[in-house]
């Protein structure tokens, strides 16, 4: 699967979490890929998001991480069309119990 565009949700309040969404806004646009940035509280702006979307980052702990999967059930809702309701193939998470140093190599390879 060839990935076209990555969606990120972030904890805005978390320091750590807003600082990786800049290294990896930066290291999707050194690969040439589309990419967004939504903090997790905003429901419709994920929703409005993740249609077009085919991984989805979360930055910040569990909290962003549970708002993130409730944009993914409300996107489910919402989905009207008559086909599957899929949403991104992929998603990860990045917790605020880590340091850089733990995810740097996320941002340095293809």
């Amino acid at each position: 699967m060839t990935i076209g565009r990555i969606g990120f949700a972030y904890n805005p309040t978390n320091d750590a979490a807003v600082d990786l969404r800049e290294r990896a806004a930066g290291w999707a646009r050194a690969h040439g890929l589309d990419h967004w940035a939504v903090p997790s509280g905003d429901f419709d702006g994920l929703v409005r998001e993740l249609p077009r979307t085919d991984v989805l980052v979360v930055l910040g702990g569990d909290g962003t991480f549970l708002r993130a999967a409730s944009a993914l059930r409300g996107y489910r809702a919402r989905n009207k069309s008559g086909r599957s309701a899929c949403p991104p193939t992929g998603c990860c998470a990045w917790s605020n119990r880590m340091t850089p140093a733990h995810t740097s190599w996320r941002l340095q390879g293809a």
